[in-house]
């Protein structure tokens, strides 16, 4: 039996023996806080980054200011928009030969090459523009015009001059133009020579073909070359002006730098982490390393006014690349911890407890650093760390396995392996979240750890809940999955007060199973009811008309006041009770679904039950000396009655329908009939003492009069048939009594479908009605039907039963048919 919440309080008692007490791990944090807030370390930094800085700005000033006196667009976009590439190429040309010029004035080393090159990157952006235009026109040679077409040929025959000169400063060891040879030729003949083989014998082939041939002559060396430098000494004063400020910015660049690695990489703070993680000790190991932290973090908060820093961001980023190392030695021993989370938060031991809450005390601290990145506004290559994403990470991924872990049996070796596996996990999910929040009271609510324990743990049943469903399930298996759905937020589970969780509205969030899923299970289950309940009633229909055929009044038993019944109907009814029993079990919506499913199935049954009533008849109405007859057929008129009042009963099961009376037609006036001295009618319900549950007449006064009305019809009836056998008259005698005996019967049938009471008849001397005519009279109407049909099959009259049903349009209806279904079999 699962515990109850009483007994789960008892046996996880709060723990007291925590790590760090609260005023302890804010001191930590404080002290954390404080760090990042030093800037005593950089002071002798910034004096060096700001001159560093001031350089940069005024180099890009003078280059701006060179560009302008110069005519020199750093885009070429216009040009092409105007379609005048060739203008775009020659501003190109000198964009690139005042770098080259540039280099070589300060004859400086590979460094300096690669500053010049950055401020001049915009060279190589204009040389890819130009490049895609050439490409898309020689690929297009059908679509555009001949003058463009003279522009590119133009273009291709110098850059080949030009690849040719840088081919020959190499030679001759000198340096060569940076970017060359670009090799636009070859690109365009390999581009040529696809389309004159995809587009052979077309009638741009020749047009092709003539352009390829053009590209592939030899250089004319007597052809005009578009000058890099139009003139010698073409602006030499203020490419001078510009090579010493470049000069002057490397070396305060290389001086800013060498301080750079000197504060990321001194070894004594990165040595001292490593040592303290080393030795277990997590708080000061990061500690050492917030130091070094908080000097990158102000260093990038100083340059932030200044514009153009992407360079000293990336010589930040490029020194801290040993920091970074030592944080992820730290990120490698402490993910072992998060892993056993679990495991460290449910024992005693002290000293991983306190080690663990250290650990996420670490993971807020560093997600508040990354905050403060975000907040500047600047790009630094390892931030942010999302320890936080991460190390949780690892713990949802641990409650995933451990949810897995539990699925310790196989539906082939237990047949209620998921109740077994759902009670497993409903024990373990109390007991772990109850230590979870035990142990992580200490920290602030708006961490949300705690929260994110419980949403580990749901999503882990959720994803599990859903691999299970994708399996073939019986009606077994599907009740206890949503009996176990149902119980999910209640105070068994995740309603149980001391977890404090507010189940309803994370399920409102983060469902357990998608609401197609669900309606899927429920609707399978509707399916299994359905089916079930129609064979059990069927089958005990068929068994208890077996007993009455072979030994007839073996089942048959007698109440208190000598009424006789059977078993039959509190068999029948209980079928429906266990069916609402598990529709609670559940969910309250399901209730009226499944008994909307019974009724359904019952109404179907009692045609097999009237076909079974009439073969019943007919085997054994011939045997007319035989004094059971009579009994069997008063005591399945009285199971009926049974039947009818115990589906009133059904009604509590809906709350609008349990306190409203059933719709019943207005009674038939009752004829006058004598009264028969010699025969008693028992109109009361036959009921038996000792059955579990017992099933009660409704006594108003209304009912009593038509049954009262019933018992004279049947006694006048009774009168009749005793004249006729002492007279020993011919049928053709007894004509006109019959006739008048008909006449009252269809009377009394019309009372009977009000109330459909059950019969008992004696003698009064106790002895039963043995004549046969009795028989013929209470069967008259099935008799007819019977002889009509001919031979009976009841696995036949199921099929047509289950055809004849009809849609219903509430339940009130459904109750009506049935009760009326089973008056109709009475008669």
């Amino acid at each position: 039996m699962p515990n109850s919440p009483e007994d789960d309080v008892r046996l996880l008692q709060l723990d007291h023996s925590l790590g760090p007490k609260q005023s302890e791990m804010e001191t930590i944090e404080e002290r954390m806080e404080k760090l990042m807030k030093e800037k005593e370390p950089i002071s002798t930094l910034t004096d060096t980054m700001n001159a560093f800085l001031k350089m940069n700005a005024k180099l890009q000033l003078c280059i701006q200011l060179f560009f302008e006196s110069t005519g020199i667009r750093n885009e070429v976009k216009d040009f092409i928009f105007d379609g005048k590439l060739l203008d775009a190429y020659k501003n190109f040309i000198r964009f690139e030969g005042y770098r080259n010029e540039l280099m070589a004035i300060s004859n400086s080393a590979g460094d300096e090459d690669d500053l010049v090159a950055r401020r001049f990157a915009d060279v190589e952006i204009m040389a890819i523009q130009i490049r895609d235009v050439i490409r898309l026109t020689i690929a297009s040679t059908s679509r555009i015009e001949e003058g463009v077409i003279d522009q590119v040929l133009t273009i291709l025959a110098n850059e080949r001059r030009l690849d040719e000169l840088s081919e020959k400063e190499k030679e001759n060891d000198k340096k060569s133009f940076l970017g060359r040879p670009r090799k636009w030729t070859a690109m365009c003949i390999e581009i040529l020579d696809e389309q004159v083989s995809r587009n052979k014998g077309g009638e741009h082939e020749h047009f092709t073909t003539a352009i390829k041939k053009q590209l592939s002559m030899p250089i004319n060396e007597a052809s005009p070359l578009i000058n890099i430098i139009n003139d010698e000494c073409d602006h030499r004063e203020e490419l001078l002006a510009l090579s010493k400020y470049f000069s002057n910015l490397r070396q305060k660049e290389e001086l800013l730098e060498a301080e750079l690695k000197k504060l990321f990489n001194s070894s004594s703070a990165l040595n001292e982490a490593h040592e303290s993680l080393t030795s277990g000790d997590i708080c000061a190991a990061y500690e050492k390393l917030i130091h070094i932290e908080s000097i990158r973090f102000n260093l990038l908060a100083e340059i932030r006014t200044y514009h153009n820093t992407s360079s000293v961001q990336k010589m930040i980023g490029e020194c801290s690349y040993s920091l970074e190392e030592s944080f992820s030695d730290f990120v490698k021993y402490t993910s072992y911890l998060c892993a056993r989370a679990l495991d460290i938060m449910r024992n005693k031991d002290r000293e991983p407890r306190k080690q663990l809450e250290l650990l996420l005390r670490i993971v807020e601290i560093d997600h508040k650093i990354d905050e403060r990145y975000e907040s500047l506004n600047v790009t630094v290559k390892q931030r942010p760390h999302c320890w936080r994403r991460n190390f949780f990470g690892l713990i949802e991924k641990r409650i995933q396995e451990r949810i897995e872990v539990f699925h310790v049996e196989k539906k082939s070796n237990n047949e209620n392996w998921i109740a077994r596996y759902l009670e497993i996990c409903r024990m373990f999910i109390v007991e772990d979240l109850y230590a979870a929040k035990n142990f992580l009271r200490i920290f602030p609510k708006e961490h949300q750890l705690y929260d994110r324990f419980v949403l580990f743990y749901h999503k882990g049943i959720s994803n599990k809940l859903c691999e299970i469903i994708t399996s073939e399930l019986d009606r077994r298996e599907i009740v206890q999955l949503l009996n176990w759905i149902r119980i999910y937020p209640s105070e068994q589970l995740l309603g149980m007060p001391f977890l404090q969780v507010n189940a309803f509205a994370l399920l409102d969030d983060y469902p357990l199973l998608p609401d197609e899923e669900l309606e899927r299970l429920q609707d399978q289950f509707i399916s299994a009811t359905k089916s079930e309940v129609c064979n059990w009633a069927i089958k005990a229909i068929r068994q208890e008309f077996a007993i009455k055929e072979k030994h007839r009044m073996e089942n048959i038993e007698e109440d208190a006041s000598g009424c006789y019944y059977t078993q039959l109907p509190y068999i029948l009814f209980s079928i429906i009770h266990d069916q609402m029993s598990l529709a609670k079990e559940i969910s309250d919506d399901m209730v009226p679904r499944v008994l909307d499913a019974c009724l359904s199935e019952f109404i179907k049954a009692t045609y097999f039950f009237q076909r079974a009533v009439i073969a019943l008849k007919n085997r054994i109405y011939d045997d007319r000396e035989h004094v059971d007859f009579t009994a069997i057929m008063v005591t399945i008129a009285n199971d009926l009655d049974m039947c009818i009042e115990s589906t009133e009963k059904l009604r509590k099961y809906i709350p609008s329908l349990s306190n409203a009376a059933p719709s019943q037609p207005e009674p038939t006036p009752t004829p006058s009939i004598v009264p028969v001295d010699l025969v008693k009618v028992y109109a009361e319900m036959p009921q038996k003492e000792d059955l579990p549950t017992k099933v009660y007449r409704d006594d108003s006064t209304s009912k009593k009069k038509q049954r009262f009305a019933m018992g004279s019809a049947i006694r006048g009836a009774v009168s009749t048939i005793k004249d006729i056998t002492i007279a020993k008259m011919s049928p053709s005698q007894s004509s006109p009594s019959l006739t008048e005996l008909s006449a009252k019967m269809a009377k009394g049938r019309e009372i009977f479908n009000v109330i459909g009471a059950p019969l008992m008849l004696e003698y009064s001397d106790g002895t039963a009605l043995s004549d046969s005519p009795v028989a013929d009279i209470v069967l008259d109407s099935a008799s007819m039907k019977s002889e009509m049909s001919g031979a009976v099959c009841l696995d036949d009259d199921l099929q047509l039963a289950s055809e004849a049903e009809t849609p219903h349009s509430n339940a009130a209806e459904k109750f009506n048919e049935l009760e009326g279904r089973f008056s109709a079999v009475l008669f």
